[in-house]
């Protein structure tokens, strides 16, 4: 991570598609990014503290909102766990119907039945796309940028299509940055 106020990319040192690495510039962003997180909770904990109200105590099976870690967005759930040791629950968010444990002085109230379902249908919408996502190997002409997975890590990177065997269904691409060549099938390619 950089120094704060430290510049993590500046136009005057050009810029390089081949060696182009945003590692810093992320890393920054998340960092004020949970900065920003962290205020939010502590101002919310900080108004409800000073109305005088009683936390609320959460049941198994109530409806509520939480952020989910991968994303850091807000979604609608419900409790279908509480661990009393930790004050933590886990909470099961409608749609995608992952889980995850919060804190329960995390929890927010729910937004309601109607949200509940505008998160449900674009769960479904989501879902939907990535089907087309990993489907979309017949649209990949040569010198296109692609994502695929590097067998050596798992890992998902930014790609160029070297070549293309239509007939073969494979494709070989070479990461960016990185520059490692791999021959891929073309179901395994992404947009």
């Amino acid at each position: 991570m950089s120094a704060v106020g430290s510049v993590v990319f500046s136009v005057s040192e050009g810029y390089d598609a081949e060696v182009w690495d945003d590692t810093a510039l992320i890393q920054e962003y998340d960092r004020a990014w949970q900065s920003s997180r962290r205020e939010l909770v502590r101002k919310r904990q900080e108004i409800g503290a000073g109305k005088g109200k009683k936390r609320r105590v959460w049941q198994i099976g109530d409806a509520c909102r939480a952020v989910y870690s991968e994303d850091g967005e807000e979604y609608e759930g419900t409790i279908v766990y509480k661990n009393t040791a930790n004050r933590g629950v886990t909470v099961r968010f409608h749609g995608y119907n992952n889980e995850e444990e919060v804190k329960e002085r995390e929890l927010m109230e729910s937004l309601g039945q109607e949200e509940v379902e505008q998160q449900v249908e674009q769960a479904r919408l989501d879902e939907e796309e990535e089907e087309e996502e990993e489907g979309a190997g017949d649209e990949f002409q040569l010198g296109d940028w692609c994502r695929a997975e590097w067998s050596q890590d798992g890992q998902v990177y930014e790609g160029i299509i070297e070549s293309l065997d239509r007939k073969g269904g494979s494709a070989r691409v070479k990461f960016l940055g990185f520059g490692n060549v791999e021959e891929k099938s073309l179901k395994e390619l992404f947009l």
